[in-house]
């Protein structure tokens, strides 16, 4: 019997929260995050070789010194109280990796990176080092924004990563196992893997790599042979915890748009239907049982045998509809089955978090589904997620 694989989170699970003293400093030379934004949304896209792999290098030494000085090592802290005397202390938990997006201190990591932290410090290749802010997080696509009052950085250069082929060459960098500045080179093994990370997220549309990903790369750069950013690093799956080749990263293009969001809004922008189903329940309609018993429930005879079935309002475990979110307010009931969205077949939940991942709100989505009998088709305004929730 094969070992079971794991998903490892590269670093360990903390969060940040800061002084209002250090937020204001960071914003000095900025009046909202709309400026911020648009500084952001202007960086230029990189170009590429019209044909990267007839065309690039087998020595990566200059992506290598290109890519280095935009990757850092992102420390959190934790305040730990002696059992002895009762006082408190910041001390380090854990470290990961992010890397420079703009030349006045935007910096992207992993959310598992900083979640939980009461503190998060950014120390630069040159040993400078930051008290960082916290501009927001993306807990779904394990996405964080960090700000330093730092300026005249050296910001990475960010590709395109629709463009990647499966077998292209890509380069990891970051800080495993607490090795600053450590580069591994592979291949793209794969592309738009789907897969549960341990914080509750869901990495979508994954680049697979089999360059060499560790505790401590999360966060860090996953560029292309010519040093632009194609992903940030976020997963392993290893029996072991270390690494055997098969990594994942958040590809580039989804990175961005969520960064954007994050640093104009404070939040993710991504489309929410306000359905939760139960991931127990995938594949639950192959068995011809369960359809049976779904018929009598039901009233009906002619049961789908794929689809995601819409399960009763459960608080506890956080599936079903939510009251006041379009899917609910579109007429789903518990019981009907998702077939499709947008033309893509709904086999598991992952299938849904992935017709979702792109789909900001107010987008419109044509959802397929199955209801008593009947076969519907409605269209379907996406919401925004609901803050503080």
């Amino acid at each position: 019997m094969k070992k079971s694989a794991y998903v490892w989170i590269a670093v360990a699970v903390f969060a940040g929260v800061f002084g209002a003293q250090i937020a204001s400093k960071i914003f000095s030379h900025y009046e909202n995050r709309n400026q911020l934004a648009n500084d952001f949304s202007r960086l230029p896209e990189a170009q590429f070789a019209s044909d990267p792999i007839q065309s690039g290098p087998r020595d990566f030494t200059q992506a290598a010194a290109k890519v280095l000085p935009s990757v850092v090592s992102v420390d959190n802290f934790r305040a730990e109280t002696n059992f002895w005397s009762d006082q408190t202390s910041i001390q380090r938990a854990d470290t990961g990796s992010g890397v420079i997006l703009t030349s006045n201190g935007i910096i992207v990591t992993n959310n598992h990176v900083v979640a939980g932290a009461d503190q998060v410090r950014v120390r630069l290749q040159n040993k400078h080092v930051y008290v960082a802010k916290v501009l927001g997080v993306d807990t779904q696509a394990d996405l964080a924004v960090l700000k330093i009052d730092a300026n005249h950085l050296r910001p990475i250069s960010i590709g395109n990563s629709d463009r990647l082929k499966v077998g292209q060459w890509v380069m990891a960098v970051g800080n495993p196992l607490d090795f600053n500045a450590t580069v591994s080179v592979g291949v793209v093994s794969n592309l738009g893997r789907t897969l549960p990370t341990e914080n509750g997220g869901v990495l979508v549309h994954a680049i697979q790599t089999d360059a060499a990903i560790n505790p401590g790369n999360s966060g860090g750069a996953l560029t292309d042979e010519y040093g632009n950013l194609v992903g940030i690093n976020s997963a392993i799956i290893s029996p072991t915890g270390s690494s055997i080749g098969i990594g994942f990263a958040i590809p580039a293009n989804r990175v961005r748009q969520v960064v954007h969001d994050i640093i104009k809004y404070g939040h993710s922008m991504q489309g929410v239907l306000g359905l939760e189903p139960k991931p127990r329940w995938d594949g639950l309609l192959s068995d011809p049982q369960a359809r049976s018993e779904l018929a009598q429930v039901t009233g009906a005879n002619n049961v789908p045998d794929h689809g995601i079935v819409i399960p009763y309002p459960d608080p506890n475990a956080g599936t079903g509809l939510i009251a006041g979110l379009p899917a609910a307010t579109a007429g789903l009931q518990p019981l009907d089955i998702i077939l499709d969205i947008d033309g893509k077949p709904m086999t598991d939940h992952y299938a849904l978090l992935a017709a979702l991942a792109d789909k900001r709100a107010g987008d419109i989505v044509s959802i397929r589904y199955w209801t008593k009998g009947e076969t519907k088709t409605i269209k379907v305004r996406l919401a925004q997620e609901p803050q503080g929730t």
